[in-house]
C-alpha cells in the first residue's frame, strides 16, 4: 500500500457512482444509466405481469393471443403457467391467475 498515495472521499467515490449508475423508480435498485427504461428489470417483469393478469381477466384469451398482446415471448407466459401463477383449469374458461 503506497502511503502517499492520495485516497477517494466518500463524496468523490458517490459522484463516480452517480455518473454510472440511475436508481429503479420502483424498488431503488441501482441500474446502469445507459438503460431506457426508469426501472429494474425485476420491476419490468412485475409490472409486465400485473399487466397481463388484468389483460387475462378482462378478456377470454389463449397464452398465444397474451404473447401476440404484449409482443412478449410464448415462454415467459408459458413459464407463469409452470410456476402456477396463472393456469388454465378448463380450455374452454381461460386461465385462472394467482398472485
Amino acid at each position: 500500500m503506497d502511503i502517499n498515495k492520495p485516497r477517494l472521499d466518500l463524496d468523490e467515490l458517490e459522484r463516480k457512482n452517480s455518473i454510472s449508475y440511475k436508481y429503479c423508480e420502483h424498488c431503488g435498485a441501482a441500474i446502469p444509466r445507459s438503460a431506457e427504461f426508469a426501472c429494474c428489470s425485476h420491476c419490468q417483469e412485475t409490472i409486465l405481469f400485473h399487466a397481463v393478469k388484468d389483460y387475462i381477466r378482462e378478456n377470454n384469451v389463449n397464452e398465444f393471443q397474451v404473447a401476440e398482446h404484449f409482443g412478449i415471448p410464448l415462454r415467459l407466459v408459458k413459464q407463469w403457467m409452470r410456476e402456477l401463477r396463472i393456469e388454465y383449469v378448463n380450455p374452454n374458461r381461460g386461465p385462472r391467475l394467482f398472485q
